[in-house]
C-alpha cells in the first residue's frame, strides 16, 4: 500500500529542525492537557533528543519547525481578557512575525524558500489568523491546524488537518468503552453545548425529541458520556466555533461510527484515509433528515464501517514516544505526503514531496523508485538559482536591518551556491569582453590560440577554456563500487568512457572539486559498456536484450546518492551528468523520463530523432582505441599526395551502410568503398591517400571513422541523419567537413568533384588545425578532447544560471495564463495579472550616467513617453520601484535615445548610427562590468524605453548582444526587426507643454457628417499614397495636408466618425492616440506594424485595419460596417482611453502603468491574447 511504503520512506528519511531560539512559555512548551493539548505533544515530541525525525543540524533538514505555543500565547499575553479590544489577533501577529523575523535573520533557511518549508502546530481557534496580517509573508508557510476551515483561508494544498484531541489530566486520549456492534441499542448519539452556528440547529431539531436519535445539550447527573458513546452505533460531531470536534477522536475511540456535520472542514490525514468508509457525513441543510439517512444505511453497510473504525482507531492514538502510524506519525506523514496523493490520484507528475506549489530547495530528500508516476527526486530546475536570499520578510525590517542583512549575505553569509553563481558571472563577464573587444585575458602564458575559421567565435571559446579552466569544478561521486562504477573500457570504441571517468577521478585533476559544495557540476561515474558487459553478457534470448535492469543500476545509484547528498534535489539533476559511448547509453533514461529531464547526458550516439536534446545534452566523438595506445599519430599528409578521392572500408551494419555499399562498393576507382579490405591493404594508409573519407552511420549516428579521418588529414564526410555533430557549440563542422544526407548517396562523386581544390585545400588544412581537439591525453592537456567534453558541459553550468534565474521569477510571480474564450475573459486574466504586477513587480533604474543623456528625456512633442517613463521610474515615488538591485525582477537602461540624438547628433550633418550605439553599448558595458545582473541573464531582464525613429537602430551593431535585451519601442516595426514576443510596443503620443496628452473632446455617438479624417504633413510613402487619392477630394473621407487658420484639428477628430492614422517615416503615429482621446475610431493605414498593448488589447474591438494597398477602398470599407458595429467599435474605444492617459504620479491601467506591464509580460512570456 502506498502509506506503508511512504510511511517507511518518511521514517527512514524524514528530518525535522526545531529551531532552538525563544523562552517558555510561549516557546517550546504548550498545554499537556484538555482540547489544546495535542499542540503541547507535538512541540514536546519534536524537541525530544531521542525522536528518530530530529536533524543533529540544520543543514540536514527537510523541514522546520516553529515551536511556538498559539494556545499559550493566547492564555500568557491576552488573558484577563476584560474588553472587546482584547479579542484583536494583532499582538499574536507580532509575536509569530518577530519570532520568524528572529529565525530569518539568524539563519538563511527561511528567506531561501520564503518560508515554504517550514510549519507549525496548533489546535487554538485563533491559530489559523497568525497569517491575516501578513498574507504575502505566509503564503508559502505550513500551518498544521485542527481548525481546518477552507472557508477561512484553510489551503489543503498547503496546510495540514489535524485531528482534534481531549486530552485528560495524566493521560493521553479517551477511554476505550464501546461496546459490540449487537449491543449498541442508541441509533445515533450526541451531547455538548451550544456553540457556534451549527449545534442551536442540531439542538432545536433534536433535543429531548427521539429515544433513536439521542441528543443532550447536558447529560443528567448518573449518564456517562464515553459509556453513551460506547453504546451508540454512530455518533453525531457537530462544529462548534471552529469546523473541528474532539467527538471525531472520542467517537472512534469508542467503536462509534463518526456521523460529521460540517461545512467547509478538510479532514485529518485524508491524503492517506478515505472517510467515506468509516464515517457519515450529513451536509448542515439535512439535519432534519439525520435519522432517516442514517436508517437507510443497511445493517451490513454498518458492520463494515464499524469494523473500519476499529482499524483506522491506531491513526488517532497519542503514544508518547510516538510509534510508528500513530497520531504524531500521521501528523508528519500528512505534512510530507499530502501533496503527492492529490497529484497521484490525477496520475500526475508531481513529486511525493513537493511541499507547496512554490518550488524550492530544502525539500524532503525522498524518493520512491518504483513508483512510475512520480518524480522521485524533487525540486524543479529553477531551485539550482542562487538568486539573492530575499524574502516578503525583509518588507518587516527597518532600512538599516535590511543593509546589514545584506551586507552579511555580501560577505560572510554567503551560501557555497552564492560563491558558484558569483563565479560564473565573472566568467560569463569575462567571455562578453572576449566577444566585444576581440581579445582574451589570461593570467597564464596561453601555448594554444584558437583562431579562425572553423570556430563559430574563437574569442569567445578562447576566453570561455580559459575561464573553465580556472573556474570550472567538478565532482564526482565516490559511492558505488567497480566494475560497474568508477572504472569503463579504456580500449575499442568504448575506450573514451573509461578514459574520462579515469580522468575525472585522478587525483591531480585541475576540475577535481575537493568538497562537493565547491563544485559546478555532479558527474555519476557509471560505465554503460560495463553494466552491458557484467550484467547483460552473455546474451542468450531476445528479452535479455531489455533495458530495464540498465535502467534500474542507474536510477538505484541516483537514489543512492541524492538520499545521501542534497545536490540532485537541489536542482533535480540539472547540474548532473553521466558519460558514455555506447549505443545504449541513451535508453538510461527511457524507464523515468521525469526524473532525467533536467539531466545532462554525454553521449556518442547523440541522435535527435531518439531523443538527444542539443540544448541539453553534450555530443561526444566515438574514437576507436587501440590497447597501449591513445590514438592514431599525426597523419596530416599534404593533400596533393591524395590520388583518391573517397574512401570507405566497413562492415553492413544500420539502415545507411547497405544503401552505401549497394551504390558503391567495388564500382569506382575514385570512390573506394569497401566492405572488407584485401589482404595485404592498410586501413590507415588509404585514409592518408584520400582527399575525402566517408563517415556513414552504423546502428548509432556517431562514427569512430571522424576522428580517424581528422587524425589523418582526410577530410570527413558525415552521411547520417538527426545527428548531432560533437563541439558544435564551438566548432563550425561546415569549415572542415562535407554533409551529405542519405538520400544523396548515389552522388557522392558527383557533390565531393564539385567542390573547387582551392575550397578543398582549404578545408583539409583546417582539418589539421582542428585534430587537437580530437586528441585524447592523460593527462588531459588544454583544448584535447577531455577539455572539449568538459568545456561543453561547462557551457550548460554556465547558461543554467541565468535561465534558471528567469524561471524562478516567472514561477514566483504567476503561472502561464491560458487562452482567453472571449473578451470578458481576457480583461479578467489581464485585471489578474495586473494586480500581480502592482504587488510584486520591482524594477531597478541603474544610478550611473549623467545628464543629459541618462536619467532624464524629452517631456514634451511626441517623444514625450521617453522623458516621463524614465522621471516616473526615477522619482521616488513609484510603487515599482526596487530599494536595492537584487530584489529587482527588471532593470531599466535609464537612456534617452532622443536626448542622444539631440545633444550628440545636432547639427545634424550625419545620420549614422555608431555614435548612438556605441553610447548605449558603453553604458550597458559599464553596469555589467560593476554587477553581475546583465551577465546573469544575458540581458533578458533588462530594458529601454524610446520613442525615438532611430531607437531601434540600437541594437543593430550587434544584435548577439542585445538578442534577449527587451526594447520598448514606438517605431514597433517587424520588417525592421522587432519582435514582438521580446520587444514592446508602445504608443507615441504628443504631449503638448504643460500637459499630460491631448483635451479629450466630443466622445458622444452623435457625430457630424465626417465619415474619415486626416490632416498631416507628407513624409513616408503610405501618407503621400493617401493624400494622392483623397486630399480635398470628398467631403466624407476628408485628408488635408494643411488645415485652414480658422480649421480646429482635435475639433474635426470629435466629429469624425473614424480617424485615418496612417504611417509617416515610423509605422507608429501619434493620431492613434488622439483619436481615442477624441472618441474617433482609429483606421490604422500602415504596413508590419506591431500594435501598443496587443497582448492584452485586441484591437479589433476598437480599431479598423486598412493595408496600403487598400488605400483607394477606405470609403467602401468604412461605409460597410454597419451602423450597430460602428457604435461598438466606439464604445469599446471610449473603454480603452484610460490605457492611452498619461498621470503623473502614474495610476493603475494608465499608459505608463500600462508599458510597464507589457515588459512585465515579456519577462514571464505570458500572453492574455492566445
Amino acid at each position: 500500500m502506498l502509506i506503508i511504503r511512504s510511511h517507511i520512506e518518511m521514517r527512514k528519511r524524514f528530518k525535522v529542525w526545531t529551531y532552538k531560539e525563544g523562552e517558555l512559555p510561549l516557546l517550546h512548551i504548550g498545554p499537556m492537557k484538555n482540547i489544546y493539548g495535542i499542540e503541547g505533544h507535538f512541540i514536546d515530541e519534536m524537541e525530544r533528543t531521542d525522536n528518530p525525525f530530529r536533524a543533529t543540524h540544520p543543514d540536514e533538514a527537510h523541514t522546520f519547525f516553529l515551536p511556538f505555543s498559539v494556545a499559550n500565547i493566547i492564555e500568557y499575553v491576552y488573558l484577563p481578557i476584560t474588553g472587546k479590544q482584547d479579542y484583536r489577533r494583532d499582538r499574536l501577529q507580532r509575536v509569530v512575525i518577530d519570532y520568524i523575523g528572529i529565525v530569518a535573520n539568524k539563519y538563511r533557511y527561511w528567506n531561501r524558500s520564503n518560508g515554504a518549508d517550514h510549519f507549525m502546530a496548533s489546535c487554538h481557534d485563533w491559530a489559523p489568523e497568525i497569517s491575516a496580517g501578513q498574507p504575502k509573508l505566509f503564503k508559502n508557510f505550513i500551518r498544521i491546524l485542527c481548525n481546518a476551515n477552507t472557508s477561512e483561508g484553510f489551503r489543503p494544498k498547503i496546510d495540514v488537518s489535524l485531528p482534534e484531541v481531549y486530552v485528560p489530566p495524566r493521560e493521553l486520549g479517551p477511554p476505550d468503552l464501546g461496546q459490540a456492534p449487537n449491543n449498541r441499542r442508541i441509533l445515533a448519539f450526541f451531547a455538548g453545548r451550544v456553540h457556534g452556528p451549527i449545534r442551536p440547529i442540531l439542538l432545536d431539531y433534536w433535543k429531548g425529541k427521539d429515544d433513536e436519535v439521542q441528543v443532550h445539550e447536558k447529560l443528567l447527573q448518573d449518564q456517562n458520556y464515553t459509556k453513551l458513546m460506547g453504546q451508540s452505533k454512530y455518533c453525531l460531531c457537530p462544529s462548534g466555533y471552529e469546523v473541528a470536534s474532539p467527538r471525531a477522536v472520542e467517537a472512534i475511540h469508542a467503536g462509534c461510527v463518526p456521523v460529521l456535520i460540517s461545512d467547509n472542514y478538510t479532514l485529518p490525514f485524508s491524503d492517506a484515509l478515505d472517510w467515506s468508509q468509516f464515517s457519515v457525513q450529513i451536509p448542515v441543510a439535512k439535519i432534519p433528515d439525520i435519522k432517516t439517512i442514517l436508517r437507510a444505511i443497511p445493517y451490513e453497510n454498518y458492520l463494515k464501517m464499524q469494523k473500519r473504525v476499529s482499524q483506522v482507531k491506531r491513526h488517532f492514538v497519542l503514544n508518547r514516544p510516538s510509534e510508528p502510524f500513530d497520531l504524531i506519525h500521521m501528523i508528519l506523514h500528512s505534512y510530507v505526503i499530502i501533496p503527492f496523493v492529490s497529484s497521484y490520484n490525477t496520475t500526475s507528475t508531481a513529486s511525493p514531496f513537493n511541499l507547496t506549489k512554490s518550488n524550492y530547495t530544502a525539500l524532503p530528500q525522498v524518493s520512491y523508485f518504483d513508483e512510475p508516476t512520480t518524480t522521485p527526486f524533487n525540486l524543479t530546475k529553477s531551485n539550482h538559482t542562487a538568486l539573492p536570499q530575499v524574502s516578503y520578510f525583509d518588507e518587516l525590517l527597518t532600512s538599516s536591518m535590511y543593509q546589514r542583512r545584506h551586507k552579511a549575505n555580501l560577505t560572510k553569509g554567503k551560501t557555497s551556491l552564492d560563491r558558484i553563481e558569483e563565479d560564473l558571472a565573472k566568467a560569463r563577464a569575462a567571455i562578453l569582453e572576449a566577444i566585444k573587444y576581440k581579445k582574451y585575458t589570461s593570467q597564464k602564458i596561453e601555448t594554444f590560440i584558437p583562431r579562425g575559421t572553423i570556430y563559430k567565435n574563437p574569442y569567445a571559446f578562447h576566453q570561455s577554456h580559459i575561464e573553465m579552466v580556472k573556474r570550472f569544478k567538478v565532482w564526482s561521486y565516490k559511492e558505488g563500487e567497480h566494475p560497474l562504477i568508477h572504472f569503463g573500457p579504456l580500449n575499442d570504441i568504448y575506450g573514451i568512457e573509461g578514459q574520462f571517468i579515469d580522468e575525472i577521478e585522478r587525483e591531480e585533476s585541475p576540475f577535481r572539486a575537493t568538497h562537493p559544495d565547491k563544485a559546478h557540476t555532479f558527474f555519476l561515474p557509471l560505465s554503460v559498456a560495463n553494466v552491458v558487459r557484467f550484467v547483460y553478457m552473455p546474451i542468450t534470448r531476445r528479452q535479455d536484450y531489455h533495458r530495464d535492469r540498465l535502467q534500474r543500476v542507474v536510477t538505484d545509484y541516483i537514489g543512492v546518492v541524492a538520499g545521501k547528498y542534497p545536490y540532485w534535489n537541489r536542482s533535480n539533476g540539472a547540474d548532473h551528468f553521466m558519460a558514455s559511448c555506447h549505443d545504449w547509453a541513451p535508453e538510461v533514461s527511457v524507464g523515468n523520463q521525469e526524473l532525467f529531464k533536467n539531466f545532462i547526458r554525454v553521449l556518442c550516439n547523440a541522435n535527435t530523432s531518439e531523443g538527444f536534446k542539443p540544448k541539453r545534452d553534450v555530443s561526444l566523438p566515438e574514437i576507436y582505441l587501440y590497447k597501449g595506445n591513445l590514438g592514431s599519430s599525426n597523419l596530416c599528409q599534404a593533400a596533393k599526395s591524395r590520388p583518391i578521392l573517397a574512401f570507405f572500408a566497413g562492415r553492413v551494419h544500420g539502415p545507411v551502410r547497405p544503401i552505401l555499399l549497394d551504390h558503391w562498393k567495388d564500382k569506382d576507382d575514385e570512390v573506394q568503398v569497401y566492405e572488407k579490405l584485401p589482404k595485404g591493404l592498410n586501413y590507415t594508409k588509404f585514409m592518408v591517400q584520400s582527399k575525402f573519407c566517408l563517415c556513414p552511420s552504423g546502428f548509432e549516428v556517431a562514427s569512430p571513422r571522424i576522428v580517424e579521418a581528422i587524425y589523418a588529414g582526410c577530410v570527413p564526410v558525415l552521411i547520417s541523419d538527426s545527428y548531432t555533430l560533437p563541439f558544435s557549440d564551438v566548432l563550425d563542422w561546415s569549415k572542415f567537413s562535407v554533409q551529405i544526407p542519405v538520400a544523396k548517396i548515389p552522388e557522392i562523386k558527383t557533390i565531393l568533384q564539385a567542390i573547387p581544390f582551392d575550397k578543398y585545400l582549404k578545408m583539409q588544412k583546417r582539418v589539421c588545425r582542428v585534430r587537437p581537439h580530437f586528441v585524447i591525453n592523460r593527462p588531459a592537456e588544454p583544448f584535447d578532447v577531455i577539455h572539449m567534453i568538459l568545456h561543453s558541459v561547462w557551457p550548460e553550468q554556465e547558461r543554467l544560471s541565468g535561465e534558471q534565474y528567469m524561471k524562478r521569477i516567472k514561477r514566483l510571480i504567476t503561472k502561464k495564463t491560458k487562452k482567453c474564450s472571449s473578451q470578458k475573459d481576457q480583461f479578467t486574466e489581464m485585471h489578474i495579472v495586473f494586480i500581480k504586477m502592482e504587488k510584486r513587480l520591482k524594477v531597478w533604474v541603474y544610478r550611473e550616467g549623467e545628464h543629459p543623456l541618462v536619467h532624464t528625456g524629452p517631456f514634451n512633442n511626441i517623444y514625450s513617453v521617453e522623458g516621463l517613463f524614465i522621471d516616473e521610474m526615477e522619482s521616488g515615488k513609484s510603487r515599482f520601484m526596487a530599494r536595492h538591485p537584487d530584489e529587482a525582477h527588471l532593470f531599466l537602461i535609464p537612456i534617452s535615445v532622443s536626448n542622444i540624438v539631440n545633444f550628440l547628433y545636432r547639427p545634424l550633418v550625419t545620420y549614422n548610427r555608431d555614435q548612438l550605439q556605441r553610447v548605449v553599448m558603453d553604458y550597458i558595458g559599464v553596469v555589467a562590468e560593476k554587477y553581475p545582473y546583465w551577465n546573469r541573464s544575458h540581458g533578458a531582464d533588462h530594458f529601454l524605453v524610446s520613442c525615438h525613429d532611430w531607437a531601434p537602430d540600437i541594437s543593430q551593431a550587434n544584435p548577439k548582444f542585445y538578442q534577449n535585451f527587451i526594447r520598448v519601442l514606438c517605431n514597433a516595426n517587424t520588417s525592421e526587426g522587432f519582435k514582438s514576443q521580446r520587444d514592446a510596443s508602445i504608443p507615441e503620443i504628443n504631449i503638448p507643454y504643460g500637459e499630460l496628452g491631448p483635451t479629450p473632446q466630443n466622445t458622444s455617438l452623435d457625430k457630424g457628417s465626417i465619415l474619415a479624417f486626416f490632416a498631416g504633413g507628407s513624409h513616408g510613402l503610405i501618407r503621400k499614397i493617401l493624400l494622392e487619392h483623397w486630399k480635398d477630394k470628398d467631403n466624407e473621407v476628408q485628408v488635408h495636408e494643411y488645415l485652414e487658420n480658422k480649421e480646429d484639428y482635435f475639433k474635426l477628430m470629435g466629429k469624425a466618425k473614424f480617424c485615418l492614422c496612417p504611417s509617416g517615416y515610423e509605422v507608429a503615429s501619434p493620431r492613434v492616440v488622439t483619436a481615442i482621446s477624441m472618441g474617433c475610431v482609429p483606421v490604422l493605414i500602415s504596413d508590419n506594424y506591431s500594435l501598443p498593448f496587443s497582448d492584452v488589447l485586441d484591437w479589433s474591438k476598437f480599431s479598423v485595419y486598412i493595408p496600403s494597398k487598400k488605400i483607394p477602398e477606405i470609403k467602401t470599407i468604412l461605409k460597410e460596417i454597419s451602423h450597430s458595429r460602428y457604435l461598438e467599435l466606439q464604445k469599446s474605444v471610449t473603454e480603452v482611453h484610460r490605457h492611452f492617459t498619461v498621470h503623473r504620479p502614474a495610476q493603475p491601467y494608465d499608459m505608463l502603468n500600462m508599458v510597464l506591464h507589457s515588459v512585465w509580460l515579456r519577462r514571464l512570456d505570458v500572453s492574455l491574447l492566445s
